[in-house]
């Protein structure tokens, strides 16, 4: 069971991995143009093909960050059918998976823009630069929701999120968040299907020496804790 398991499992966390690293890649500019030094100088009119092209490379990693995204979501959900349909962990999985991603509206609305992505038209990024009196000089890229709200294809809680969010949104501040409910999400994963694989193999009628050995092929003992 254990080598079965090591193999169906490793997929998944090629995909986690890709997931991950598509992610640090779209922060490491996100990141740079929250600086007001790097912001200000791309910014300058005469500077106009270097601002395109960062753009350019932000929506690109946006792209890939978001197929990813989904990928892991899809490869998951099979995954765990393969392995635990008809069982209780299954049904925990499902209700874990609709708490923290189907009923909660800033992850519908990242699912979904994926779909707006792939049938609509490219995510559109803006580089803003904005200061008052009162507030400190801003620089990030963000997204314009009011172009995002004229897409028919927004479901459930991604409706809500699109109707109730500010017109212009952080995208450094959307991609951490969902980023860290998907690391939540999977170290959950991991210690509560390892602790029914173990009640599982403990109750077979294999010895004890052939739980040890069969555990160790675990399909969540894979570091998914800690992706770099």
């Amino acid at each position: 069971m254990g080598w079965k398991i090591a193999n169906r499992i490793r997929p998944v966390d090629i995909s986690y991995y890709i997931f991950n690293q598509n992610c640090e890649e779209l922060k490491q500019f996100l990141v740079a143009y929250s600086k007001p030094e790097v912001a200000l100088e791309i910014s300058r009119v005469e500077n106009r093909r270097k601002l395109d092209a960062f753009l350019k490379e932000v929506m690109r990693r946006l792209q890939n960050y978001l197929a990813s995204a989904m990928s892991l979501v899809d490869h998951t959900f099979l995954l765990v059918r393969d392995l635990y349909k008809g069982t209780p962990f299954e049904k925990e999985y499902h209700c874990e998976r609709n708490r923290r991603f189907t009923e909660s509206p800033q992850p519908q609305f990242v699912q979904q823009l994926r779909k707006y992505a792939l049938h609509q038209s490219i995510v559109d990024a803006a580089a803003i630069t904005s200061w008052s009196r009162d507030e400190p000089l801003d620089t990030s890229i963000k997204l314009h929701i009011e172009t995002l709200r004229t897409w028919k294809g927004w479901k459930g809680r991604a409706m809500e999120y699109v109707k109730t969010a500010p017109n212009d949104i952080k995208l450094l501040d959307l991609v951490e968040a969902y980023a860290a409910e998907v690391r939540e999400f999977y170290e959950w994963l991991s210690i509560n299907s390892n602790k029914f694989t173990r009640r599982t193999l403990m109750n077979s009628t294999r010895s004890r020496a052939a739980t040890d050995n069969s555990f160790q092929g675990s399909w969540w003992g894979m570091n998914f804790r800690n992706p770099s």
